[in-house]
């Protein structure tokens, strides 16, 4: 399951270069804020979100953050400083050890009422469950975000949710036929909202699975829907996406512009097969740590 341990990058941080640039200027921030506030606990929650952090500094800042949300009474602070530290901690040492801090979270936003965090957390833990020992448990836990995620009036995070439900039929199960069922669940669920990115993430998903059944026809029919809605948007180059094939310079550099159509058409299906398997479908929402979320992917 080598292959799905970029979940865990994909949830720790952002995609693109300059994120030493960036890095640098939210420390320069931390250390020049005097007070130990909501301001400072979201700004060390932010820092976790680098993977070009080590995993030591990232352990370092949700530490900091979990002592000084508890110090002022920021509940949201603590659920989320925990959420990073049982990410970090599945990285240093395994699920075994996170699980707990996962379910401390998961506790403390239950007893604030805090349901988009309840989801979150589990949407979490149950994307990082399918890249380890424990991944035929990872469906409970996303169900259960899924459920809940039918109580939120913003219906993006249930479409994210339903779409790692289909991940999960076709990573851990190999069950096609449901993983197309709750593909096509997430495209419905987009399609009764206005959310450009959850549309061409559901898109992505139908065609890997259509690809995998051996319909190219199909497949690349849907991967030609995203990949014109991320050009219409001006998302060729965009520095965040985590399939560098669903944009014109991602498609560019695979096929290098010189290959015949039809060998384009099956290196780009293969191409975009490759990263939709591992595309982490969990989204903030729009909310990054300073409105009281996660990080935010597209």
């Amino acid at each position: 399951m080598d292959k799905l341990l970029v979940i865990l990058f994909l949830l720790t941080g952002f995609y693109g270069m300059g994120q030493t640039e960036d890095i640098s200027k939210l420390r320069q921030q931390i250390r020049s804020h005097p007070d130990r506030d909501t301001f400072l606990v979201n700004r060390l929650i932010e820092l976790c979100q680098f993977p070009a952090l080590s995993v030591s500094s990232r352990d370092s800042a949700a530490n900091e953050a979990l002592n000084i949300a508890r110090e002022i009474d920021y509940s949201k602070g603590e659920i989320r400083a925990l959420t990073y530290l049982g990410i970090v901690k599945f990285q240093q040492v395994g699920l075994e050890e996170g699980i707990p801090i996962f379910n401390q979270a998961l506790e403390i936003a239950k007893s604030e009422g805090e349901l988009k965090l309840q989801i979150e957390i589990l949407s979490i833990l149950g994307q990082i469950k399918m890249g380890s020992s424990f991944q035929l448990s990872s469906i409970n836990d996303l169900m259960e975000a899924e459920a809940l995620g039918h109580k939120l009036p913003d219906k993006s995070l249930l479409s994210s949710i339903q779409g790692s439900i289909s991940s999960y039929y076709v990573v851990v199960q190999t069950d096609l036929p449901l993983a197309m069922e709750w593909a096509f669940k997430s495209q419905n669920t987009t399609n009764a909202m206005e959310c450009t990115e959850c549309l061409e993430s559901a898109w992505v998903q139908i065609g890997t699975i259509y690809s995998m059944i051996g319909d190219q026809e199909q497949s690349l029919l849907h991967f030609q829907k995203a990949m014109k809605s991320m050009e219409d948007r001006g998302e060729e180059k965009s520095k965040k996406s985590p399939d560098r094939c669903v944009g014109l310079s991602g498609a560019d550099y695979y096929f290098g512009g010189s290959t015949a159509p039809k060998q384009q058409a099956k290196a780009k299906s293969q191409c975009l097969v490759e990263s939709a398997k591992t595309r982490n479908r969990f989204q903030g929402a729009g909310a990054g740590p300073a409105e009281g979320g996660f990080a935010t992917l597209v």
